[in-house]
């Protein structure tokens, strides 16, 4: 049985991240069946065009297709789909954050046969067994699918509460060559995730494919991954991806000290917000001995009311508090903020970005506001007939690109405001300055200099 895992394409964006879940998908199917074929296709890593895409499909002859999607590539996975089905009649089935609270508008797709619904490694090998002609689809949970020209919704599978059972990611089968962030220490770098869910209410926040309950690897799972990825692949640095590494901060703790005394000894940060409320010294202070050079913590306004009204459960105090403790232990920070949230107005925005300026994070990112699918902030601005596109591409936060009418603002002053909080945050002589200093080898000037390209290409960006 032949099976081809697809990563489609990203437009304009300036990261090329492993994807983690189909790592997962392909190690299940190779545990299942030791005799499977899976072939992964990273188009994105890859830069293939559609057309190279759905070659490269073809030539590996499969048995079934496999696509991931998040709703900024809709358009372009759709396009792909289409093309490979014009030419070879074979099973298509889609999943990842979009399929998962979109299945009604992509089963109304011709060319799309299953849709697979949140987690997906329980369900991806019922799947196999079902096309090798074993089962039926209806006996599935967690799938949409169509079936004589008449659309089924089998009820949710249940998420995994064992994360433990998962197979290590399968990593040989992608094009580790090709990843790279301009955010890393080091050129080979993977990622892991010892988490899953995020119990918090954020109004913005997707939720659908890991649900709100946290779930949690054992320690030694985690350690053991990492012992794995050096002794096999040979990394340099890692990145742990959980939405909230440290909301049980005894666990997290007890992952840096399986670190320190495993020896493993790499650079390693947090590329997702450390939740402000499970912050402490304590914290801070072992993940620097354990190796983490650097922290993520979700802000997103400077604004009393509008936190308060994103339901984000955090004071503006308390997130000085926790920049104010990672700097003292030593480590890097990230802030992540938001532009044009539907409460704010031009008075707010001005406010997120001083409080930035004051918060002097080594990194700042601002995106649009966007109401993505299967958020409370989307079922808001669609119930009110507020959304002012409906380009899947458009809902890209990175692109800043407003796509819903504003109460208070008009989208050309959100993304007006967007590229000034860049200019004003990276253009500050005094940062420019410490990052000069910070310049202590060829790959941190090379980063330097790519981020300073993506810097000009978010300030010119898309203009209304």
């Amino acid at each position: 049985m032949k099976i081809t895992l697809i990563q489609p394409p990203f437009k304009n964006y300036a990261v090329v991240n492993p994807p983690l879940g189909l790592a997962y998908l392909a190690a299940v199917l190779r545990r299942h069946d030791h005799l499977a074929q899976i072939t992964v296709i990273d188009a994105n890593a890859l830069r293939l065009s559609i057309a190279e895409l759905v070659g490269r499909v073809i030539e590996s002859a499969p048995d079934a297709v496999g696509f991931t999607m998040t709703s900024p590539q809709v358009a372009v996975s759709l396009e792909a789909i289409r093309q490979i089905k014009s030419v070879k009649k074979i099973p298509v089935i889609v999943g990842g954050p979009h399929p998962t609270v979109r299945e009604e508008e992509l089963m109304r797709e011709d060319a799309i046969d299953v849709v697979v619904r949140s987690e997906a490694e329980e369900t991806i090998v019922q799947l196999y067994e079902y096309f090798k002609g074993s089962g039926s689809l209806g006996a599935i949970k967690g799938i949409s699918f169509k079936e004589q020209g008449r659309l089924f919704r089998n009820p949710d599978r249940p998420l995994i509460e064992d994360l433990d059972r998962l197979p290590f990611p399968a990593w040989e089968l992608f094009p580790l060559g090709r990843y790279g962030s301009i955010a890393g220490k080091s050129k080979f770098c993977l990622p892991i995730m010892s988490s899953r869910g995020c119990p918090f209410g954020c109004i913005f926040c997707y939720k659908g494919v890991f649900g709100r309950q946290y779930r949690v690897r054992s320690p030694s799972s985690v350690i053991e991954e990492l012992r794995y990825l050096v002794d096999t692949f040979g990394i340099r640095e890692f990145v742990i991806l959980d939405d909230n590494f440290a909301l049980d901060e005894a666990r997290a703790v007890q992952i840096c000290e399986g670190i320190i005394k495993s020896r493993i000894g790499l650079p390693w940060r947090l590329s997702n917000s450390v939740a402000v409320k499970s912050s402490s010294s304590q914290l801070f202070l072992k993940l620097k001995e354990a190796g983490c050079y650097q922290v993520s913590i979700g802000v997103e306004s400077g604004n009393q009311r509008v936190l308060d009204h994103i339901q984000k459960g955090i004071r503006l105090d308390q997130i000085e508090n926790t920049f104010r403790l990672a700097k003292e232990a030593g480590l890097e920070t990230v802030a992540f903020f938001m532009i044009g949230n539907l409460s704010e107005n031009e008075q707010t925005m001005d406010e997120t970005i001083r409080f930035a300026v004051k918060l002097d994070p080594d990194f700042a990112q601002f995106t649009v506001a966007t109401p993505y699918p299967g958020t409370q902030m989307y079922d808001i601005v669609k119930a009110q007939g507020r959304l002012l596109s409906d380009n899947w591409e458009d809902f890209a936060s990175y692109a800043g690109v407003a796509v819903f009418a504003h109460k208070d603002l008009t989208p050309a002053l959100m993304e007006r405001k967007y590229k000034e909080a860049y200019r004003r945050f990276y253009l500050r002589p005094r940062y420019i300055l410490k990052r000069l200093r910070k310049m202590l080898s060829w790959r941190e000037f090379l980063n330097t200099v790519r981020g300073a390209g993506l810097l000009c290409r978010m300030i010119g960006g898309k203009k209304r």
